[in-house]
C-alpha cells in the first residue's frame, strides 16, 4: 500500500561533485542528477571536492533548482567551496536560495 501522505518528506539522495566541474565533466554530473530527480527523490549536493567550476556550473545548479522545484522535490547543498560562489559572483547570477543558504553556514 503506497503511503500518498504529503507530509512525509521525500527520500533524498546524495551526489558526491567531482573536483572538475567544468564543461569537460558536466554531461555525467547532469546525467547522474536528472536520474535521481527523475526517480522522484531529492538531492543533496555535496560540493566539498569542488576545485574547478565555470559558467556550465552555474547553468547546471539552476536549472536543477528549477527542475526539483517542479516536482517539489528537495535541493539542498553541502560544503559549498569558495570556487562555486566566485562562480556565481562572475556570472552575475543570483544563487538557488539553497545554495546561498549552504554557502552562508560555512
Amino acid at each position: 500500500m503506497a503511503n500518498n501522505d504529503a507530509s512525509v518528506p521525500a527520500i533524498q539522495a546524495s551526489f558526491a561533485l567531482p573536483a572538475d566541474c567544468t564543461i569537460r565533466g558536466i554531461a555525467e554530473i547532469v546525467s547522474n542528477c536528472r536520474q535521481i530527480l527523475s526517480a522522484g527523490k531529492g538531492l543533496s549536493l555535496d560540493c566539498e571536492a569542488v576545485e574547478s567550476v565555470d559558467l556550465t556550473f552555474v547553468q547546471f545548479v539552476v536549472s536543477a533548482a528549477r527542475s526539483a522545484a517542479a516536482r517539489s522535490l528537495a535541493l539542498t547543498f553541502q560544503s559549498v567551496p569558495e570556487p562555486v560562489l566566485a562562480a556565481f559572483a562572475r556570472a552575475g547570477v543570483a544563487m538557488p536560495a539553497a545554495l546561498a543558504c549552504a554557502s552562508s553556514r560555512s
